[in-house]
């Protein structure tokens, strides 16, 4: 009977040591670290001719402290760290031109992340293409086209202009520029802009009468001009927009 007793306390002890032992991940945070990943990055001018990145994502804390280099060989200075965030400053040495961001908070592959990123370089408005539609509602349109300080299309940047007629502000436009040839394929551009761009979406002037006459789909005779506003450079581009809106405008009659 007392054998019997000895065996039950044993394994009801062994349980509770059991239930009580503390995890891997308990004793501060030993399992497995988190997989470090990239979401975003954001450009900033600083004084002395130093840019700083901010890079958003996770597991920038799951090892050593993190390690951030363009192409592995120049090493950027960490000025603020987070799980989820890291501030960076680039050398104001560093070239432009395209590189690899890379960041390492371990040996593990999933410690380590990268993604392409451009520093430097400009872009420019290189042609804004107005035409016209005819039929049963006759329309102006514009499109714009893009190019990096290469001449190369620039695509996924964040346009926005103000479409005037007869100095009136008529429409508010906010589009973004794709890898094609345009709409109206750049007829009133240099045949090399129109195939060497990014074109923005099709502007159409019905799009600001809010109030058509006769409730027709038309648009009023005058003359037609763009301001653009702003250009947001494509996410991991630090490309800046010249602030140039090219000569453009036309005069439409309405039939």
């Amino acid at each position: 009977m007392t054998a019997r007793r000895s065996i039950g306390f044993t394994m009801v002890l062994a349980a509770a040591l059991m239930i009580l032992a503390p995890s891997a991940g308990a004793k501060g945070g030993q399992g497995p670290p988190a997989a470090t990943v990239i979401d975003s990055i954001q450009f900033f001018d600083l004084q002395g001719n130093t840019k700083r990145i901010e890079i958003l994502g996770g597991g920038f804390n799951n090892g050593a402290f993190p390690v951030v280099t363009l192409d592995g060989t120049i090493e950027l200075a960490v000025v603020r760290d987070s799980a989820t965030e890291l501030s960076v400053d680039v050398p104001p040495s560093t070239p432009d031109g395209d590189y690899s961001l890379m960041i390492s908070t371990g040996s593990m592959s999933k410690q380590n992340a990268s993604t392409p990123i451009h520093l430097g370089g400009t872009i420019s408005i290189v042609c804004l293409d107005w035409y016209e539609t005819t039929g049963p509602n006759h329309h102006i349109h514009v499109e714009g086209f893009l190019q990096d300080e290469n001449g190369d299309p620039v695509i996924g940047a964040a346009v926005h202009w103000e479409s005037f007629v007869d100095g009136e502000i008529w429409y508010d436009y906010s589009t973004t520029t794709f890898k094609y040839a345009g709409y109206n394929h750049g007829e009133s551009c240099p045949i090399e802009v129109a195939m060497d761009s990014g074109a923005t979406g099709q502007n159409c002037c019905i799009g600001g009468a809010t109030d058509p006459p006769n409730d027709s789909r038309s648009c009023p005779s005058g003359f037609y001009e763009v301001i653009v506003i702003s250009v947001q450079a494509p996410p991991g581009s630090d490309r800046r927009w010249d602030g140039i809106t090219p000569d453009n405008g036309v005069e439409f009659v309405q039939p």
